[in-house]
């Protein structure tokens, strides 16, 4: 009776083991494995399945108690793999790196050391990972294809030159139609900004592996980035037929398709400029928009390049200035011609001159905080007062006039939506979106 009961329990515990990952009934699972552990707990196995019922409900600390009970009563490889596993899955590399090195001790098997590999690469050994690779290759020529891992240790290491011409290597030595290598040849070029080899390279892997959703990805985040927004939109279209769920790629062709009108937008306002009375006011009112928004994105890059500079004072570390980016200043040159496009509208219009009147006090509050900005570049450190601070206040103050001009400007061009078209709404949308942030 005492075997009937083990083989019974035992084996629909193993079942549920080894199935929990479709069937998910793990908490079924849990209870058959314990009650196999009180019928023979001298057996390693309803341990080392319960290990890994709990590895897969990622009940980590759980799943390495378990199967710690399991390597105690016998040391074998797939349970030092287990718990290689296991700290794979918690991030914690070392220790993986430890229990995958103890199970390659016991049998040098292909999957050892290919975790080995990717637990090295996690760690950034890529030095160690590098030669592992080249001693696991000798060793055991059956590995050729480790190979192509030494290329993607160059390319982890972000050593891309030397990435690419591994790769190439490969291919020409190897496998002339590996798309792996294909991929990373081409998303190398990427990184390097080097568009013409990575559009060509693209290409060619997507010749290989038509169905490859992240080809066409990419290959849109190139057209993006060199501003051919209509190839972009075509390439993140082909992405959502195999991903229709991605907010990623519907907001790149959202952004894409609104740089596409935002080039026309220009001419547009050109054309209402050089009408009379209001819809001639509000056509230079919205060109000086797109000029301080250009302007604001300018003064934004410029901000993100700023450096704090640091003084040890006895023990503690001091904020004593800030490095200024030049693009800062640049900017200033914007905004003061916009101050005189805008002294240069005259109008009977109350919500026009009242639209003038902010968009020149926002412009004047962005380069009165430049001026705030520029005083880092020459003040003392024991005299520094938080100059680029009040600067960054003044520039949110102006933030703020800027998004009050933008919905008087909205109300105006919905009065008169026969002239404006829906683009030019969604202009101003955006822009009252982003200064709203900022």
């Amino acid at each position: 009776m005492y075997h009937n009961d083990l083989g019974i329990i035992y084996g629909f515990s193993n079942f549920f083991a080894n199935w929990s990952d479709i069937n998910t009934d793990y908490k079924r699972s849990v209870e058959l494995l314990e009650k196999a552990k009180q019928i023979n707990p001298g057996n390693k196995d309803p341990y080392y399945h319960l290990g890994s019922t709990y590895q897969l409900m990622k009940k980590y600390y759980d799943a390495l108690r378990e199967t710690r009970k399991a390597l105690d009563i016998e040391k074998n490889v797939s349970t030092l793999m287990q718990m290689g596993y296991i700290y794979t899955e918690m991030q914690d590399y070392k220790m993986a790196l430890e229990y995958y090195n103890q199970s390659l001790a016991l049998l040098d098997t292909y999957f050892t050391r290919k975790c080995i590999i990717e637990t090295l690469i996690n760690l950034k050994e890529y030095n160690k990972a590098k030669d592992f690779i080249k001693e696991s290759i000798v060793a055991n020529p059956d590995y050729a294809d480790f190979k192509i891992k030494l290329c993607d240790v160059f390319f982890e290491e972000g050593e891309y030159l030397s990435a690419i011409k591994l790769y190439k290597d490969y291919l020409k030595k190897e496998e002339p139609n590996d798309s792996h290598a294909h991929f990373y040849i081409a998303l190398s070029y990427l990184r390097l900004q080097n568009w013409d080899e990575s559009e060509f390279w693209w290409k060619k892997h997507i010749d290989i592996e038509p169905k490859e959703p992240t080809a066409f990805y990419n290959l849109g985040i190139l057209y993006y980035s060199t501003a051919k927004y209509d190839k972009a939109i075509k390439n993140f279209n082909k992405y959502l037929k195999f991903n229709p769920n991605s907010d990623d790629a519907k907001s790149l062709i959202e952004f894409c398709q609104y740089q596409i009108d935002l080039e026309k937008l220009p001419e547009k306002l050109r054309e209402l400029s050089r009408r009379e009375g209001d819809i001639g006011n509000l056509g230079k009112l919205l060109t000086c928009v797109t000029e301080h928004r250009k302007a604001h994105d300018l003064l934004n890059d410029g901000e993100k390049e700023t450096t704090p500079k640091y003084e040890m004072i006895g023990s503690k570390k001091i904020l004593t200035s800030y490095n200024v980016s030049s693009k800062i200043y640049e900017s200033q040159g914007h905004f003061e011609k916009i101050v005189s496009d805008l002294n240069r509208i005259k109008s009977s219009n109350k919500e026009i001159n009242e639209v003038t009147r902010l968009l020149v006090f926002a412009a004047e509050q962005s380069i009165a905080g430049i001026e705030e900005y520029s005083k880092c570049f020459y003040i003392k450190a024991k005299d520094y007062k938080g100059e680029y601070e009040k600067g960054k206040a003044k520039i949110k103050l102006a933030n703020t006039y800027f998004v009050d001009s933008l919905k008087i400007i909205r109300f105006e061009v919905v009065k008169n939506k026969s002239v404006f078209d829906k683009f030019i709404l969604e202009f101003i949308d955006s822009n009252i979106k982003y200064f709203s942030s900022n």
